[in-house]
């Protein structure tokens, strides 16, 4: 039903960030099915601190060595009230129809060993692998915009985790998005 592609440049330098283009289509789960449907987007979002939707790869002796980011973070304060956020409007959800997609850019920073693993030791002519693992949706309901303009939930205090109330999605089953196709650049 919901469908992520990736797309970037296919070579980088250790000077630039790696911007990859995250497109999320909302396919029609069944022909001339054509209801909306309002998603959470904290799944394909990338945390800053774990990469908990996203996978990188480098090709290491004709072997793809998994890299996974350093998962230290700085002092954060979590004793805020959950925040209450409509889903018609806030930017953590998005409204999508059939056929439409909604995207944004998720960036590996080369000078950034913590964000960027393995680069320690790289070399140009090092090929490296950026894929979208798949995930569930923690919040879904089907609906446009206007049909859920009264619709409120709680995320947590720092806005940026999943739903906190309703924890279960309203009893709707999980919604499963699968893994996307790699994208691949090699350093220069």
């Amino acid at each position: 039903m919901l469908k992520v592609s990736l797309d970037c440049e296919s070579s980088f330098t250790l000077s630039q960030e790696i911007s990859i283009t995250v497109k999320v289509t909302y396919e029609s789960p069944r022909k001339g099915y054509a209801r909306p449907i309002v998603f959470h987007t904290y799944p394909f979002l990338d945390n800053q601190t774990k990469r908990e939707g996203y996978r990188l790869y480098c090709q290491r002796d004709d072997k793809w060595e998994k890299f996974e980011k350093d998962g230290a973070t700085g002092f954060i304060l979590v004793d805020d009230p959950d925040v209450q956020v409509n889903v018609a409007t806030d930017k953590h959800f998005q409204c999508l129809s059939p056929g439409e997609s909604w995207s944004h850019m998720e960036r590996l920073k080369t000078q950034d060993t913590a964000n960027f693993p393995g680069l320690d030791d790289a070399k140009a002519g090092d090929k490296f692998r950026f894929l979208f693992k798949g995930t569930h949706i923690d919040w879904w309901d089907w609906g446009s915009a206007e049909e859920h303009s009264n619709t409120v939930v709680k995320l947590p205090c720092w806005l940026f985790g999943p739903v906190v109330d309703p924890k279960d999605n309203g009893g709707r089953p999980k919604l499963i998005v699968s893994c996307s196709e790699p994208v691949e650049f090699v350093l220069v």
